[in-house]
């Protein structure tokens, strides 16, 4: 933080450390002195604004304490603390403020890119072991990061697939320097604070612990701006599965409602097969996206009914059932359904060219108004009908393989 804050303690910071005590105690401390002529109490505010971004000036501080607090912002290179000091109304207060909070987060997105960012070791899997990264480096880490799983778009050059022992063997893994306090999770909180390997203490001949994350090590640099960060930007669509799947194991819910947004308003080209969507939304507990992965299939029923996997998706689904009653309905289905009566009576609307009853015009869909043009019975209204017996027949082909 003070690093991030204040670009003299940045300088401070980039210079070597220099030993405790006598030669040969390996203990290595970074001690950052500051001239006498500085007060404690111009000190203590001084830190309050770097961490906390806004402090109020002490009524009882005499001008001495005053002027003093205005070399030292000076000489730490945050001469906003004294602007801010100086407001002498609430609507400057809040102005500066704002302006202090996006500074304070411009430089906590540089340092994030400089020291951890930046700082990533790629090796092979088999030497993972070799990677040794000590308490004092120059990053401040105290823990290590790292993804073993390769990204799934990659594909083998040749068009071949690997085997299983050679993918597992040769694989990249990408680890990262990281910070137990500004992993900011229940998940990592209780990590560190129980009596786990990451939670002990390390001493400086001990190398920091390592904790592997399942996910592909190209989205893991998003997950960590979401730690260190929290910037309001929604993730990469391409990324947004696997930092679905990672946010609920972290029990990070606001990276989880972006990632669940970012799919949810995706256009019609996705990255990943829809069949993957579901059962993400299945395995995260997120309604929004089972909806979104019935609709996307409703409007596209025709091309999903002739695939294998579709009735494989939808018996998972009938087996979520739990506690089977006589009356029990596949939710996939009943979504598909709806999602599907959506598009044939949107269909029908739009040629009627009104927007009006929409039971009227969902029985025009199914070819049951007789005044409408005979076309649209016998088209669209078939087409929907037809699906909807396939549907059923789908249902009654899982019905006698149980």
């Amino acid at each position: 933080m003070l690093s991030a804050r204040s670009p003299y303690f940045r300088r401070k910071f980039s210079l070597p450390a220099v030993p405790l005590a006598a030669a040969g105690d390996r203990e290595l401390k970074k001690t950052i002195r500051l001239p006498q002529k500085f007060f404690l109490r111009a000190f203590e505010t001084a830190v309050k604004y770097i961490y906390l971004g806004e402090v109020s000036a002490d009524p009882d501080s005499d001008g001495e304490v005053m002027a003093n607090i205005e070399k030292l912002s000076k000489y730490l290179k945050i001469p906003e603390l004294w602007r801010f000091l100086l407001a002498d109304t609430p609507k400057l207060r809040r102005q500066l403020r704002s302006e202090g909070l996006k500074k304070a987060q411009e430089g906590m997105e540089e340092w994030v890119q400089e020291n951890v960012l930046k700082k990533r070791v790629v090796v092979r899997k088999s030497q993972v072991g070799r990677i040794k990264i000590f308490p004092e480096n120059d990053s401040f880490a105290d823990v290590l990061i790292r993804s073993d799983e390769p990204d799934w778009h990659d594909a083998d050059a040749d068009g071949e697939a690997e085997s299983e022992e050679e993918e597992e063997e040769d694989h990249l893994v990408h680890i990262y320097p990281a910070h137990k306090s500004l992993l900011r999770s229940e998940f990592f909180t209780t990590m560190f604070t129980s009596p786990f390997l990451e939670g002990l203490p390390t001493t400086p001949t001990s190398p920091l612990p390592i904790i592997p994350l399942p996910l592909p090590a190209p989205t893991l640099p998003y997950l960590l701006r979401h730690l260190y960060l929290e910037t309001p930007t929604p993730p990469p669509l391409r990324h947004s599965l696997s930092l679905l799947y990672t946010s609920d194991i972290l029990l990070l819910d606001r990276l989880k409602s972006k990632c669940a947004q970012v799919i949810a308003t995706a256009s019609n080209d996705l990255p990943f097969h829809i069949y993957d969507v579901i059962r993400a939304a299945w395995a995260t507990r997120v309604p929004r996206l089972e909806a979104f992965g019935a609709k996307y299939i409703a409007e596209r029923l025709e091309d999903f009914l002739p695939d294998p996997e579709f009735a494989g998706l939808v018996a998972e689904s009938a087996g979520r059932i739990k506690g089977r009653q006589e009356t029990d309905t596949i939710e996939l289905v009943d979504d598909i359904r709806y999602y599907l009566d959506e598009r044939f009576r949107m269909r029908v609307e739009d040629n009627l060219g009104f927007c009006g009853n929409g039971e009227e015009a969902a029985a025009a869909a199914v070819g049951e108004v007789d005044e409408v043009d005979p076309s649209l019975k016998t088209g669209k209204g078939h087409v929907y009908e037809e699906l909807l017996g396939r549907v059923d027949t789908l249902l009654e082909g899982l019905r006698l393989d149980a």
